[in-house]
């Protein structure tokens, strides 16, 4: 199942690159940063594509995925130098909330993140989602997600994974 999740939220990244909503560059304003980028960098967990590699760590709770869970992934998105040295361009983060409906599908609620290296928005997206335990997507809605949304809704998951990987 682990593989499933990595590969579809892989599959909803390249689907958000071609559906997102551009805003204005946001910034995030944290001491813990810099820190945050180290330890993916460090601990992070390899997926390669052919749209770059995504060096990415994951939080899912509870583990078990087959029951109602929170999904979010924290990904630098680049490729190896000839050096062996992880270089990222930007940053991609996921945050998705599964719930099963009456019918037995997932009801997905996501938001997906591009964020410069510095910290600031440069696209973003909110969608509503139905999937099937198989994963065949019956329903895709990108949903209004205006500038202050998305803003507050950064800082609430940047503040997430500063307790995740224990910097607050």
């Amino acid at each position: 199942m682990q593989l499933s999740l990595r590969s579809g939220f892989l599959i909803l990244f390249l689907f958000f690159g071609l559906s997102v909503y551009a805003q204005p560059e946001q910034s995030v304003s944290s001491k813990n940063w810099n820190k945050i980028l180290d330890s993916v960098q460090k601990t992070g967990k390899l997926l390669e594509s052919p749209y770059g590699d995504y060096l990415y760590v994951e939080h899912i709770e509870p583990a078990d995925t087959a029951k109602p869970h929170v999904a979010n992934y924290f990904s630098l998105v680049g490729g190896y130098d000839i050096n062996g040295v992880f270089q990222y361009a930007h940053i991609e983060v996921v945050s998705e909330n599964w719930q099963i409906s009456g019918d037995g599908n997932w009801q997905i609620d996501q938001y997906l993140y591009r964020i410069t290296t510095g910290g600031q928005i440069q696209t973003s997206s909110h969608v509503d989602m139905i999937q099937t335990k198989d994963r065949v997507v019956l329903k895709h809605e990108i949903m209004n997600f205006d500038e202050a949304a998305a803003k507050s809704n950064w800082q609430r998951i940047l503040n997430n994974w500063y307790v995740q990987i224990g910097l607050d």
